[in-house]
């Protein structure tokens, strides 16, 4: 393990064979058995001395540019003197990647991690629990994390997994958004037809449709007074009803009988239902006088409507039959 004082004086080497340790005519083989060797050595999760990772970084910058033909040789036209001064136009050219990319990519290509790290780094690296773990982002772009390596299958399926889940819950609030949509529109509608319809309705009645052939008041129009043929009631008419056939007088004058026993059956329920009140406080009161009281008032409610009725019932053959009730 290097010191402080040792790393602070490697960082002085400009030049990037002198960097590395290896002379310009070095092959491929001389420059990845230096660059194994000077990045486990500084590599900053291994060495925590304050200057490791600048030199980790130095390294791995001299063996991106010297490792690649092209780079090498646009490093090499500017000369050994004072190289590092020419390395803003190199990277321009070929771009610089970050010294973390450039370990992953070095010991992906040169036989995996367990190799180097399985006892040199333990718990820090790989086989142990706590050291740190790489994923990519991109294209060439890398990141690691503390956690075991073992497991990084297990956390790109998690970050696909919630990328899903994600998706699935946007198209589902999509969903029920058009649906709300749809839904406040048939509300409107609704609204719309209660409040509007049936005024709508009666006013395109009254313009497009033909008048009613009778009503109950004598005037100049309904000025033929008749009578239904079941139960006798009177009615005024228009001269065109007369015109009429058989059959649609007999069903206009049973329709009309009809909506008279209609009336007359909600008056015998609006009486059955006030007398029921008035027995039902009748009994439920502890006062004699009091009892009296309702008594006497639901004993006074007419049933005349529903006594109607029932002679009616009585009377008329196939009542309920004929008018429906």
């Amino acid at each position: 393990m290097s010191t402080e004082a040792e790393i602070k004086e490697f960082l002085k080497k400009k030049d990037f064979y002198e960097i590395l340790g290896v002379s310009k005519t070095a092959t491929d083989e001389e420059l990845k058995k230096a660059y194994r060797k000077l990045a486990l050595l500084y590599h900053p999760d291994k060495n925590k001395n304050p200057s490791a990772n600048e030199a980790f970084k130095k390294v791995a910058q001299a063996y991106d540019c010297l490792s690649n033909q092209d780079k090498r040789r646009t490093y090499d036209q500017y000369g050994t003197e004072e190289p590092e001064q020419h390395y803003q136009h190199y990277r321009q050219q070929w771009g610089e990647s970050p010294a973390e990319q450039i370990f992953r990519a070095f010991f992906q290509q040169n036989g995996g991690f367990d190799e180097y790290f399985g006892n040199g780094f333990g718990t820090e690296f790989g086989n142990g629990i706590g050291g740190f773990q790489f994923f990519q982002t991109g294209p060439g772009m890398f990141y690691y994390q503390n956690g075991p390596r073992r497991h990084r299958g297990h956390h790109q399926q998690r970050n696909r997994r919630q990328e899903y889940e994600e998706q699935e819950f946007m198209n589902q609030r999509r969903q029920m958004n058009r649906g709300v949509n749809w839904l406040q529109l048939t509300c409107y509608i609704i609204f719309i037809y209660i409040f509007f319809g049936s005024s709508i309705a009666q006013f395109l009645n009254y313009v497009f449709s033909e008048k009613p052939y009778h009503q109950t008041i004598k005037d100049s129009t309904y000025r033929n007074l008749l009578e239904t043929d079941i139960l006798g009631q009177k009615f005024f008419a228009r001269d065109e009803y007369l015109r009429k056939d058989e059959l649609f007088k007999k069903n206009y004058e049973t329709e009309i009988d009809r909506e008279y026993l209609v009336e007359l059956d909600n008056q015998c329920i609006k009486s059955k239902n006030e007398k029921q009140r008035l027995l039902h406080e009748a009994k439920k009161s502890w006062f004699v006088s009091t009892q009296e009281k309702y008594y006497n008032q639901a004993n006074q409610i007419s049933m005349a409507s529903c006594n109607q009725i029932n002679e009616y019932r009585k009377s008329i053959k196939n009542f309920s039959q004929i008018f429906k009730i």
